[in-house]
């Protein structure tokens, strides 16, 4: 999985309002990492994906108890995207 199509569906949730949060507080990195890792065509780290994975799902336990169904919804894709994150991990484990 490569920063864009993780970026696409962070963007598609509304998860973030710029690179530098995205960068900061979901990857746990420096402002500059997304558009760095984006101009050097490289994936994100293990480390900075395991990040998000934790953020994403925490934030997805907080959303589902929410009492509006469109919060609930972005739950949900928070879930589905931690999961293809996980497996990308465990994609680059088993190589």
């Amino acid at each position: 999985m490569v920063i864009d199509e993780i970026v696409d569906k962070m963007t598609n949730l509304g998860l973030f309002e710029s690179q530098y949060d995205l960068s900061q507080y979901w990857f746990g990195k420096r402002q500059s990492y997304v558009s760095s890792m984006k101009c050097r065509k490289r994936q994100p780290s293990t480390e900075a994906l395991l990040m998000l994975i934790s953020r994403l799902e925490i934030t997805a336990q907080q959303f589902s108890q929410s009492e509006y169904q469109s919060i609930r919804d972005q739950s949900e894709g928070m879930k589905l995207l931690a999961e293809e994150v996980r497996q990308e991990i465990d994609k680059r484990i088993s190589i």
